[in-house]
């Protein structure tokens, strides 16, 4: 059970928004190892930082699947960060589950999270 609209996201051409900021999972300074993972503004254009891709449990950057989400410090523990790291099949802070969450309420607040047609110009 969702304990927070936080922990919602909605996955839209490659983009991850978050229900309750309306921001995109974003990778500050570059697709490299080590970089920390934040919410930012959706950017026009190609946005290779922002876009994301899900497979076995990885969540990676679409222009880079060698790197994936992993959680800072290495333990699920409330407040840690996200960065990203070289994907290792032995690390479960990379592993990810994705839970879909949908009821009628859902549907039309997600639908406000849509972007406005000016972000594609």
């Amino acid at each position: 059970m969702v304990d927070s609209i936080n922990q919602l996201w909605m996955h839209e051409d490659g983009f991850l928004i978050n229900k309750k900021s309306g921001l995109v999972l974003d990778i500050r300074g570059g697709i490299e190892r080590d970089k920390l993972i934040i919410q930012y503004a959706r950017k026009p254009g190609l946005a290779h930082n922002q876009r994301w891709k899900y497979q076995d449990g990885y969540i990676f950057p679409s222009a880079a699947p060698h790197l994936v989400i992993d959680i800072k410090g290495g333990e699920y523990k409330n407040g840690n960060n996200i960065f990203l790291n070289t994907k290792n099949p032995h690390s479960p802070t990379q592993q990810f589950i994705i839970q879909p969450f949908e009821n009628e309420k859902s549907r039309q607040e997600l639908a406000l999270l849509r972007p406005s047609p000016q972000w594609y110009t």
